[in-house]
């Protein structure tokens, strides 16, 4: 997980000198002013809001591979043909990103560089490595293409022509009146059957004119929670993060769309919606839960506990004196603790979790790069006593990783108001499922369709039912291949049935 690797690949052209993960592409560009060689100032969300593309050779004078292309002379071709020089479109800057060199370096005279990189560069040099902080550069040299809407693409050291064809697939101006949202957050897990949230959003003018008002509709499942208002003052290319008023919904898609922009509509609808998720907890029937852990090359740096809501630890694994506070401190090796694994090694641990409640899963790394992948290839899994799965790592963990499940009361079939099973139909289901239930008593009836990794993607309240048979259908058609459960639920308990989604 760790170590500094000081080895430039010049076959691969990447100086990899940490573990921490490069912006990846989509991300909003983190916004900086930098002084250049010769004292000028520059702000890179000014030159945007000018519409311009901007790119960024973030690289270290000591780098080999940075000097073949700083050399080659690609950005001289952007910057005579697109830059201020020619069509003015487009800006490039370096940015020496380690701050370990010197001004010497930078003018070939120093001791830690391969030659002077300044003489004869006419594009403007930053000499700044919070810059390269800030965008996580995890190698030099890293090439990042910004658009004016300040999306990030990591574009690589391509020829001049390959520079401009990104240029070029930045989202342009369209109309006077255009709006655009991104970066909806995903709200949840939560162990409550309705979770109440503020959604957060990035706004964008794409139109000609001045942004002041913008009206949207934030809807779950595609039902409407409201329609909601912003006021300000975003010019062409502006953005503004903005939160908008709580709301309260069942586990589901997550809809935010412009309805009108300064009081009319918009004038481009293609960049007017953006879709997320609010997320339940996984959820558990069982008295017990089987917690896998496989250990990467580091297995000294893990440590994973399950905690009850009220902050009490019922189990816990890992090296102890990592624990849930000694984390993510870029250091090599971590204290030795009791519970410690070995490396590459699988665990298993079967935990007694009697009580109905919310329960958080958390695993956390003492290095802060986390079980997988640079490493070996780490992962946990949290599968109920029936072996179905609740909790499956993906990717990279980091320092820390939360995740939520609820433990619920068996409850059976004859407990409750119905007086049969549940029949769903088809199954397995294409597009519409069918749902038959009858009631011995009058009741208030909710439904759920959840994952195999306890997800729930759809709730729907019934409302309060009456004595008799009842016909309840569901639109699966958007749902993705694979193993669900329909779980209707009532004052009394809850029933489940499995279903396969094709």
């Amino acid at each position: 997980m760790k170590k500094i690797i000081t080895l430039c690949l010049a076959l691969s052209f990447l100086f990899s000198f940490n573990a921490q993960a490069q912006l990846p592409d989509g991300s909003t560009a983190p916004d900086f002013t930098g002084t250049d060689l010769d004292g000028n100032v520059w702000n890179l969300y000014e030159l945007l809001d000018e519409g311009k593309t901007v790119i960024l050779d973030v690289s270290a004078t000591w780098c080999g591979p940075c000097w073949t292309y700083h050399t080659g002379g690609t950005l001289e071709t952007i910057w005579e043909e697109y830059g201020p020089d020619g069509t003015d479109e487009m800006m490039v800057f370096m940015i020496e990103g380690d701050a370990s060199t010197t001004l010497d370096d930078l003018n070939g005279t120093g001791g830690n560089t391969q030659g002077d990189w300044v003489t004869g560069t006419a594009y403007p040099i930053i000499d700044d490595a919070t810059i390269s902080d800030l965008y996580e550069i995890a190698y030099y040299p890293t090439m990042y293409t910004v658009c004016p809407d300040k999306l990030v693409t990591e574009s690589g050291q391509v020829n001049a022509a390959a520079h401009y064809a990104v240029h070029n697939e930045c989202a342009p101006m369209v109309g006077t009146n255009n709006a655009g949202v991104r970066g909806l957050i995903d709200q949840g897990p939560d162990c409550e059957a309705e979770i109440t949230f503020t959604p957060e959003i990035t706004l964008v003018n794409y139109g000609s004119a001045n942004m002041t008002a913008v009206t949207f509709d934030v809807l779950v499942n595609g039902t409407s929670l409201g329609e909601q208002s912003w006021s300000g003052d975003l010019s062409t290319y502006q953005i503004s993060d903005i939160t908008l008023d709580e709301v309260t919904a069942a586990a589901g898609d997550l809809t935010v769309n412009v309805l009108t922009v300064n009081g009319g509509t918009d004038d481009d609808l293609a960049n007017n919606e953006d879709v997320g998720l609010v997320i339940g907890a996984a959820s558990m029937e069982t008295d017990s839960i089987v917690v896998d852990i496989f250990t990467d090359a580091y297995a000294d740096e893990t440590y994973w506990a399950i905690i009850t809501d009220a902050g009490d630890i019922i189990a816990e694994g890992g090296n102890e004196e990592v624990g849930l506070v000694n984390i993510g401190t870029g250091q090599f090796p971590p204290p030795a603790g009791p519970g410690t694994y070995s490396n590459d090694t699988e665990y298993q641990h079967v935990v007694a979790v009697p009580a109905d409640g919310c329960y958080s899963f958390v695993v956390t790394d003492f290095f802060g790069d986390g079980m997988c992948c640079n490493y070996g290839d780490g992962y946990y899994r949290l599968t109920d006593a029936d072996g179905i799965v609740m909790l499956e790592s993906t990717l990279e963990l980091s320092s820390i990783k939360e995740e939520l499940f609820a433990k619920t009361t068996v409850v059976s079939n004859e407990e409750i108001v119905l007086d049969n099973a549940l029949s769903i139909f088809p199954n397995p289901v294409t597009d519409q499922l069918n749902v038959e239930f009858s009631l011995i008593e009058t009741a208030n009836v909710s439904f759920e369709v959840v994952n195999a990794v306890g997800q729930v993607m759809f709730a729907q309240t019934a409302g309060t039912l009456a004595t008799g048979a009842h016909t309840v259908n569901f639109d699966m058609s958007n749902f993705a291949t694979g193993v669900y459960f329909v779980n209707l639920r009532t004052a009394e308990g809850v029933t489940s049935q499995r279903i396969i989604k094709q």
